[in-house]
Parts: structure tokens; sequence; C-alpha cells
């Protein structure tokens, strides 16, 4: 009988190796991905009820949502404004990442109204992350951290205001925002991109500052989950891999 359930459990072994073996190779040649230029649609994203702004709102299309939550884009493009810019970006090979950039213009009242609202949030006190030194334009609000970027420029000279969102997962993104995003638009000196510092710093077990008071190692993850994972084996399947009936 022991014989027999020893088996028994080898051939579900093989099994599960095997589907597991399929599993991964459908998972990393599956990616999803959204690209969205028409500010039409603005609304559809960022409005109340938005895909990047309410957690409940679905694209029954793809997984989308958001990354980081945030009040820095508008609810809703100006029927006065210039719109020089709409980009929407969602691409998720393993993990989501996010490209977003709108810039319009507007007169000088409606600039000044918007200006005030961006100053009134409340904004990360620690705006620079990943090799960022400093922006090209004034920063009117901005939300740092180890999920990338979402902030807002403003240009007072034009009159313009630029909003751009750069987040991720596991210290870099798969979108190549340099092809994307004008220069002058992005942080100077921000690096993001696979090989960037921080994300080697991860791969190599250092420490990495997740918020202001808080250090976590990725050695220290890795360590739970296989402590974990072995708990379970044990769990189920008793000392001597054979199971009393």
């Amino acid at each position: 009988m022991k014989r027999k359930i020893m088996v028994i459990a080898v051939l579900i072994c093989v099994f599960l190796t095997l589907d597991g073996a399929a599993l991964y190779l459908f998972a990393s040649n599956w990616t999803e991905e959204n690209i969205v230029t028409d500010p039409m649609v603005y609304t559809q994203y960022f409005g109340e009820r938005g895909i990047h702004r309410d957690p409940t709102a679905k694209n029954h299309k793809t997984g989308e949502s958001f990354l980081v939550a945030s009040d820095i884009f508008p609810k809703q493009i100006p029927e006065s404004a210039q719109v020089d810019m709409f980009y929407y970006q969602y691409l998720n090979k393993w993990d989501p990442c996010y490209l977003i950039c709108l810039v319009y213009r507007l007169d000088q009242k409606e600039y000044e109204i918007e200006l005030t609202r961006l100053k009134n949030i409340s904004s990360s006190e620690k705006g620079l992350v990943y090799g960022a030194e400093g922006f090209s334009y004034e920063l009117a609000a901005v939300n740092a951290s180890e999920k990338g970027y979402i902030y807002a420029l403003a240009d007072q000279e034009n009159k313009r205001l630029i909003y751009v969102e750069i987040t991720f997962c596991n210290y870099f993104t798969d979108i190549d925002y340099l092809s994307v995003i004008p220069e002058e638009y992005l942080p100077i000196g921000f690096d993001a991109m696979r090989g960037n510092s921080a994300r080697k710093n991860w791969e190599q077990g250092n420490s990495l500052e997740i918020s202001k008071n808080t250090l976590i190692s990725p050695i220290f993850l890795q360590e739970n989950v296989v402590n974990y994972l072995q708990k379970e084996k044990n769990r189920i399947l008793p000392k001597g891999g054979f199971i009393d009936g």
C-alpha cells in the first residue's frame, strides 16, 4: 500500500513539473499592452470612475488599473486647453508598467487655478529617486517612491502644465520612456531602465530604502519564502514520503 502511494506521489510530482514548465513557457511569452493617444478618451482613464483612478473600475480587455494612487493628474482636461501631447501606455510582460504624459496650455486664469490645486497636493518629501538630480521646469507636485514617479511641472512662460507618470515593479520599467517622452519633461539624470543602480542593488541582495525609516533586504524576503515553502511541504507530505492510510 505504501509503495503504491509512493508511486502515485512520484507521478503527481512529474505531472506538476511538466505542467509548471508549460506554464512558465506560456507566462514568459505572455504580454498585455494598451496604448492610448486620443485625449478625447482621457476621462475613461483619469475621470472620477476612470480605470487609472478608481480601483473598482475594470477594463474588460486588459487587467490594467494603477500601481500608485495619486491625484496629480487632473480628472478631466479643461475644454479651453490646447493639448500638446497625451500618451498613455500600459505594458505587462510579467509585472505591470505605466508610462503616461499629458501636456497642455491654458489661459492665465485657468493656469493659476490648476497650479494652485497641484501645489496643495501633499508631495513626497524625497522628490529625487532613481538617480534624478532635478527638473527642467518648476516642480508643482510629485509622488516619488521605489515604484517610480508621478509628477507635474509648471512652465510659467508658456502657461503650460506637464504631467508625467513612470511607474513599475521590481525597480525597473519594461517601457522605453526615452523614445516617447521629450527629455525636457523627464527628471534630469533619471534612470529606471533595466540595469539601473537600484535594480542592481536589489539583484545583489543589498538593502534598499523602501521608505524613510524602513530597510528591507531581498535576501530576507527569499529566506522567508523558502521557509514557508518548506513548512508547506512538511505539512502536505510527512517525513519519509509516505502517507499512512
